[in-house]
């Protein structure tokens, strides 16, 4: 989890979104943050200095991803590999499985159907 110090540290400023974009986007300036949690085996509390960056003020939704991909024919890493990282209710942290067929129009299988107004997920594993 990203804890941004705002306030005396570094800040975060709106820019004015692209011409058809529907995010706004949110600078997060460079700086140090301290992430992680005391004592998490796999997620140490640690501090990680980042360059600046942009972020969208909300998750991209399944719909709004299918309008990308039939404009620029995007395929993703999930796709490409032929599986996505998945979890289940009460599998241990940081655990994922490998399941065959999951990518963003099936987030945890080719059973599963991604509704359109979630966010869109299994676009990357980075």
């Amino acid at each position: 989890m990203l804890s941004l110090a705002l306030g005396a540290g570094p800040r975060a400023s709106l820019r004015t979104p692209a011409a058809g974009l529907t995010h706004v986007f949110v600078r997060v300036s460079a700086g140090t943050y301290e992430v992680g949690r005391e004592g998490h085996p796999k997620n140490p509390r640690r501090l990680v200095t980042l360059a600046a960056f942009e972020i969208a003020d909300a998750e991209t939704t399944n719909a709004e991803f299918a309008r990308f991909v039939a404009a620029t024919g995007y395929v993703s890493d999930a796709e490409r590999r032929g599986y996505g990282l998945t979890f289940e209710e009460g599998m241990v942290d940081w655990e994922w499985a490998s399941t065959p067929g999951a990518f963003w129009r099936h987030p945890f299988g080719p059973r599963s159907v991604a509704a359109p107004d979630h966010p869109v997920t299994q676009i990357s594993e980075a």
